[in-house]
């Protein structure tokens, strides 16, 4: 995560990609509120990265994984989330707008399996839907 805040495109690029393999070794992260709270911060700032597509593109794609892996930690950063997704969807390029919106998409997939595992009388683990998408 500590590239991703260096100022140089290509080092905040780069760190981006790696963080995208690293999101599913991060399980002790997420359960940190403090360093949840970090890798969020650090995640918004690399989806607002105007000066490079590109690293927005890793970002948001990043944010995919996060939805993925760590859903049930999504609901304190929604409101941010939220704002900044549909702000790319509308205003940014195509190439950055598709990530965004593939989050979203993530998120639905999410809930649906949520929902299904409620309907089917599976155990859920202990997770219950954050009713995102209604």
């Amino acid at each position: 995560v500590q590239g991703m805040r260096d100022p140089e495109p290509n080092t905040k690029l780069e760190a981006t990609r790696a963080f995208y393999h690293a999101v599913v070794l991060a399980k002790k992260n997420f359960r940190n509120q403090v360093e949840r709270d970090v890798i969020m911060s650090v995640m918004n700032d690399a989806c607002m990265f105007t000066a490079a597509p590109e690293v927005q593109i890793a970002a948001f794609e990043c944010l995919v994984q996060i939805a993925t892996e760590y859903y049930d930690f999504l609901m304190p950063y929604m409101n941010t989330l939220g704002l900044l997704t549909l702000e790319t969807i509308k205003s940014a390029p195509e190439k950055v707008a598709i990530p965004a919106m593939e989050f979203w998409s993530t998120i639905c997939d999410e809930e649906l399996y949520l929902m299904d595992l409620v309907q089917s009388g599976q155990p859920a683990g202990g997770r219950v839907s954050l009713n995102l998408i209604q």
